[in-house]
Order: structure tokens, then C-alpha cells, then sequence
């Protein structure tokens, strides 16, 4: 049984760790299936200043993707423009600036759609000497556009990302408000997963450190403790167990894999969303485990705290958190169920 020392330790370092994510960019992703290839057809931005990422692809040369938002006098504009390292040698797109106020500077290629009377600011893409390391992802990019800069007018604005010579994938950074909802906030292991094959890499090998988990996991479970799963919890909280143990390991290996390319320390930040998952899974699975027959009052509260902090970290793809919090609840819900029959039956 997991000490209440150990776990007061878990919870201090988790809080510990999600205090040095402070200042470290975090970006909502956007879906990119849309059509935005005109100026009538521009991706409407409800609020610009959030911070936003969207990822795109150019399928041949002469392509443009549109973005419009609403800005007020003063107000900040930020916008970064980036490319996955498998695009380094064969893709570099620009990004055009159209507004009140922007200052002219350069010509639209000649298939960029421009509002009448409207100012124009050119920026050519530069490749950067080295990949940059994205923490939360994790992923490694290259930095071809990085624009700051206030609006000295209020009034409709357009981002438009333009490539020329080729077609190749890109992503969209905008806004600086790190902002997230509950469901924009959980939803994120999908989108990463969404990310990483957009970046072009194998789906056999992405999921391989989750799947390998959950196999051997189970095959040496069954192997070792048959009686285990005699007990109803066992089938609800170890793939719980399993699942977070898995998706701390996936990240890990992805960690890896981009800081092979951009070596940095930011990665500090990932090991919170890597290391914590495992140690979660691994409490889980210990829980259930050592104690097959009965789960006591405690031992629950810890598989609810578990199952909670997994939701903080994006451990098990909601689904082991839950299948932990739940089978946590187990009790209650089967008291519930009984006092409620009897009712029904009066009626």
C-alpha cells in the first residue's frame, strides 16, 4: 500500500514541477481541415489573442492559406511561423501581414488575394541554424517567421502563409494568451497524436511504446498473478493502471526522439507530463496488485487523487484516469443501484 508520506510527495512534486511551466509557451490547436485558400474563404480567428496553433500542408507550389481576425488600437499581434524538420531541405514559406496601418513593406506574389487599399507587410521565411524544441508536444521545429508588434489601428486583419517554389507542411502559431478550457485542456493527447502523424512519422512506431505496455503488462500480470483477475476491480483498474503507465512512456520516447534533433533543457517541462504518468501508472497498478480482494478506504482515495492528477497530466487518454476514478467509486455506485431497485419496485 502506497504511503501517505509517498503520496504527499507526489502531490508536492507534481504542484512543484507545474509551477516551472510558468513563462513556457502553450499553444490550442486549431483544426486544420478547413479550406482557406482565398481571401473569402479566410479562417475566422474569434479571439486573436489566445494563444492558437494551427497545422497545415501546401500540396503544390503557389498555394495560400487566409487568416482574419478583429484587433483594437494598441493591441498586440503575435504570430509565429514554423515547419516540421522533415521539410528543413525541400519547403520555406513566407507570411504576409494585411491591415490598418501595417506598414508596406515588399510585394504580394502575384496569386495572394489583397483587399483593395489594404497595407501590406511581406515577410520572407529564413531557415534558422538549428531546430527549436517544443516542450508540450514534444516536437522539434525550425522557426522561419517570429513577428511581435502593436496595432496602431483597430479594424480587420489578415494573416496569409504563401509558399512559391514548393509544397510542404507548416504550423501557424498566433496569440500570446495561454488560455485552455476544460475540454481544449484534455482533449490535448489526441491532438498530439493528430501532431505527430501530421509530422509524418509511422503510426506502428507511435503507438508502439503504449501498445508494448499494455501486452506485456497484461502477459506478465496473467503469468504472475492469475488470481488477480478474480476480483471485478482488477478488470476496470489495471488497464487503468496500464494506460497511464503507457502514455507516460509514449511521451517519453517522443521527448527523446525531438531532443535527438534540438537538444534543450526546456525539456525539463516534458518530464512532467512523461515521469508523472508512470508513476501514477505504476501506484495504480500497485493498488491493485498487492490488494486483490479488497481495496480499502484509503486505498481508494489515493486511486481518485491518481486519477485526477492523470487528468492534470494528460496521463492514460482520459480513459485510464477514468476507468481508475471509477472503479474507486465502484462501491457506492452498486449501494446506489440497491437503494434505488427497492424503490422502483414500490412503484
Amino acid at each position: 500500500m502506497m504511503k501517505k508520506t509517498q503520496l504527499l510527495s507526489l502531490l508536492i512534486l507534481t504542484l512543484v514541477l507545474l509551477t516551472l511551466m510558468e513563462g513556457v509557451s502553450a499553444h490550442a490547436p486549431l483544426s486544420g481541415e478547413v479550406d482557406n485558400e482565398s481571401l473569402d474563404k479566410a479562417l475566422v480567428l474569434s479571439d486573436p489573442l489566445k494563444s492558437w496553433v494551427i497545422y497545415k500542408e501546401f500540396h503544390t507550389a503557389g498555394e495560400a492559406n487566409y487568416y482574419t481576425f478583429e484587433l483594437e488600437k494598441n493591441e498586440h499581434l503575435t504570430a509565429n511561423l514554423l515547419i516540421p524538420v522533415s521539410e528543413k531541405d525541400t519547403f520555406l514559406p513566407g507570411l504576409i501581414i494585411m491591415g490598418p496601418g501595417i506598414p508596406n513593406n515588399g510585394t504580394a506574389p502575384s496569386y495572394v488575394q489583397v483587399p483593395n487599399g489594404t497595407h501590406v507587410m511581406v515577410i520572407e521565411g529564413k531557415m534558422p541554424v538549428k531546430a527549436s524544441y517544443e516542450p508540450f508536444t514534444p516536437a522539434s521545429s525550425y522557426f522561419l517567421v517570429d513577428v511581435e508588434m502593436n496595432v496602431t489601428e483597430k479594424g480587420t486583419y489578415y494573416l496569409v502563409v504563401f509558399d512559391s517554389s514548393s509544397g510542404g507542411k507548416y504550423s501557424l502559431a498566433i496569440g500570446y494568451k495561454e488560455e485552455f478550457t476544460v475540454s481544449e485542456w484534455l482533449l490535448i493527447p489526441f491532438n498530439l497524436i493528430s501532431i505527430h502523424l501530421w509530422e509524418g512519422q509511422n503510426i506502428v512506431l507511435l503507438f508502439a511504446p503504449l501498445f508494448l505496455t499494455i501486452l506485456i503488462g497484461i502477459i506478465l500480470i496473467v503469468w504472475k498473478r492469475p488470481h488477480v483477475f478474480k476480483h471485478l476491480p482488477a478488470w476496470t483498474g489495471i488497464p487503468g493502471g496500464l494506460l497511464c503507465l503507457g502514455s507516460g512512456l509514449l511521451t517519453l520516447t517522443q521527448m527523446f526522439y525531438a531532443l535527438s534533433i534540438a537538444p534543450d533543457m526546456i525539456a525539463l517541462v516534458t518530464l512532467i507530463f512523461a515521469v508523472v504518468p508512470i508513476i501514477l501508472g505504476y501506484v495504480i497498478l500497485r493498488t491493485f496488485l498487492k490488494n486483490t480482494e479488497k481495496i480499502t478506504r484509503t486505498q481508494r482515495i489515493v486511486l481518485v487523487i491518481c486519477g485526477a492528477l492523470g487528468l492534470v497530466v494528460w496521463a492514460g487518454f482520459i480513459v485510464g484516469p477514468v476507468l481508475t476514478i471509477l472503479t474507486a467509486f465502484r462501491p457506492f455506485i452498486v449501494i446506489l443501484k440497491k437503494k434505488m431497485i427497492p424503490s422502483e419496485k414500490k412503484i
